[in-house]
């Protein structure tokens, strides 16, 4: 796995600067040969900008890209927070996923919490919306965001663009959530 790091500062919930070997790229051309797919990440302060080639694959099946970032725990926070925005010309970054340093992925799509355009827009997302328990909280290793993918169903020709993230922490602060789960109790036949 190629990894470039650079120092990146969490803002909100003051968890200190970080070491270059803390930001880790990744993508399908790690998995297999014949892949064009390409991300590059750097830093100035505790803003992170990812640009990204996720050129179209129809031998290969599928292409994706994105980058993680090394986290402390989350003890006593309720969200996680951000603020982003993309060049024109980029796509909608697709999922965030939380991981645990038991292994343990909780992922979410990002369009319920809106879409980055040209000007900076905050994000703030409720652990419960990834369903996390409290010892989830307590073992929480690394952010993922996942900036761009596909398949070959998906009829697109290339991903391209800069997606930039700032302020990226966690927060004590609870946030509405976006994920719509269903009326257990309205299934049941009657």
């Amino acid at each position: 796995m190629k990894r470039i790091g650079i120092p990146l500062l969490l803002s909100i919930a003051a968890l200190g600067a970080y070491s270059r070997s803390d930001i880790t790229l990744f993508s399908d051309a790690e998995e297999r040969k014949g892949s064009l797919t390409a991300i590059d990440v750097e830093v100035a302060g505790d803003v992170i900008t990812a640009r990204f080639d996720v050129p179209d694959h129809p031998a290969l099946g599928y292409a994706y890209t994105g980058f993680q970032v090394a986290l402390e725990p989350a003890k006593g926070m309720r969200s996680i927070a951000f603020e982003w925005k993309k060049s024109p010309e980029a796509c909608d970054p697709r999922q965030i996923t939380l991981r645990t340093r038991e292994g343990k992925r909780l992922k979410l799509d990002l369009a319920p919490y809106g879409t980055p355009g040209a000007e900076w827009k905050a994000v703030r997302i409720p652990f419960s919306d990834f369903g996390m328990g409290p010892a989830d909280l307590d073992s929480l290793a690394n952010v993922s965001f996942t900036v761009a993918g596909h398949n070959v169903k998906d009829e697109i020709a290339r991903q391209a663009g800069v997606v930039t993230l700032r302020a990226l922490g966690w927060s004590k602060e609870e946030a509405p959530s976006r994920v719509v789960r269903p009326d257990v109790a309205s299934l049941l036949p009657k």
